[in-house]
């Protein structure tokens, strides 16, 4: 009976303590990097061009931008860790999602950032 308690009391705290170590690193839930992403104007009208700004990136490191999982092309940093000027155009009306990449361990790209974008 002892170890059915113990394992138990193991258990719930592997389910307590587990999804908040991950949930914390980029790529494992919410992203706690940082960085940000905004897209502007937002929203816009269809076949526009709209630019992309945010900060909180890591210097020295390419990000890779990523619209709806099929676009995508790469941003420069300045030294501040803030984006260099980015322009791209909406390819009609819809909802964009435009997502964030850096490459910061092991050749895997790290979620950094996250925003959405309306085109009417």
């Amino acid at each position: 009976m002892t170890r059915r308690i113990a394992l138990a009391a193991f258990l719930a705290l592997v389910l307590v303590f587990v999804p908040a170590a991950v949930a914390g690193k980029p790529g494992g839930g919410s992203s706690s990097t940082g960085a940000t992403l905004k897209a502007s104007p937002n929203p816009i009208p269809a076949w526009s061009e709209y630019s992309l700004s945010g900060c909180g990136y890591v210097t020295g490191k390419q990000v890779t931008i990523v619209i709806n999982n099929g676009t995508f092309f790469s941003a420069g940093l300045d030294s501040s860790g803030c984006l260099l000027p980015v322009s791209w155009w909406t390819s009609g009306p819809g909802s964009y999602r435009i997502n964030a990449y850096q490459t910061l361990r092991s050749r895997k790209q790290s979620l950094m950032a996250s925003t959405m974008l309306t085109a009417y």
